[in-house]
């Protein structure tokens, strides 16, 4: 059986200089330490999927030292964006804003949502009922295609008991969910945003919300908190494993600095 190997990897926040701290940590050392990781043990990666907040600021420089590291870690790499990014400034290289990729060989495909369509400027997100009309055409063409489907975007749709990260979660998330509801072949949803993982259910549909690169905050708090927890505190990153009957596995890991 073909299986097919995804790597996620959220929340850089590289800064505009690599040697610029964010919370008083460097953020370039730990994205590095997790590619590093990743270059070392992982193999065969067929997807590797940055799901937002890359640059802490926009900056065009963080982009390009970005898009420099990735090159041939995986066999294909999208990127898409959060609410710290310039999106402008990410389309500057086409090659990574593939809003659906629908690979030879496998049953399997890919779609990245943009959930700054509609920002407030608070954090949270929205995707806009144009993305939504956009996303159940595509989920409709793919079903009919008996494709199954993973669909990662930056902004988490569920409460995870945090409240001020639900308060800056996805904003149109009902709709979402509708949407899923409505879908047979969607076996997942991916995020981040939040600098912690949490895996939750909704109807049988997993929802994943994956740890940062960047420093990590502390999970059920009613303010920001920075994770303090030795492990908790590390990067990491999410592996996918799936297989051409819809099956699939997944696991977090965590990196030493």
């Amino acid at each position: 059986m073909a299986l097919t190997r995804i790597v996620q990897v959220t929340d850089c926040h590289l800064q505009e200089s690599p040697s610029q701290l964010h919370r008083g940590m460097s953020t370039e050392d730990r994205f590095d330490a997790v590619l590093s990781h990743l270059t070392g043990c992982e193999r065969n990666i067929d997807l590797l999927w940055l799901t937002g907040d890359l640059a802490h600021h926009g900056y065009e420089s963080s982009y390009r030292r970005l898009a420099a590291k990735v090159s041939g870690i995986a066999k294909n790499t999208i990127w898409l964006p959060g609410n710290h990014d310039d999106w402008l400034q990410m389309q500057s290289y086409p090659e990574l804003c593939q809003p659906v990729w629908v690979p030879d060989l496998t049953p399997w495909a890919f779609i990245s949502l943009n959930s700054i369509y509609e920002a407030d400027g608070r954090g949270s997100g929205a995707l806009g009922k144009e993305q939504r009309q956009w996303l159940m055409d595509q989920l409709a063409a793919l079903q009919q295609d008996n494709r199954w489907v993973l669909i990662a975007l930056h902004h988490p749709a569920l409460d995870v008991g945090s409240q001020w990260q639900d308060q800056i979660k996805l904003s149109d998330a009902d709709a979402l969910l509708d949407i899923i509801k409505a879908s047979s072949c969607v076996k997942g949803v991916l995020s981040g945003h939040l600098h912690q993982q949490h895996d939750l259910f909704v109807g049988g549909v997993p929802f994943w919300v994956t740890p940062a690169t960047a420093p990590q905050y502390k999970a059920r708090t009613r303010e920001p908190t920075d994770e303090l927890d030795k492990r908790l505190s590390l990067p990491g990153y999410r592996v996918f494993t799936l297989s051409d009957n819809g099956e699939l596995t997944t696991d977090v890991v965590r990196v030493d600095v």
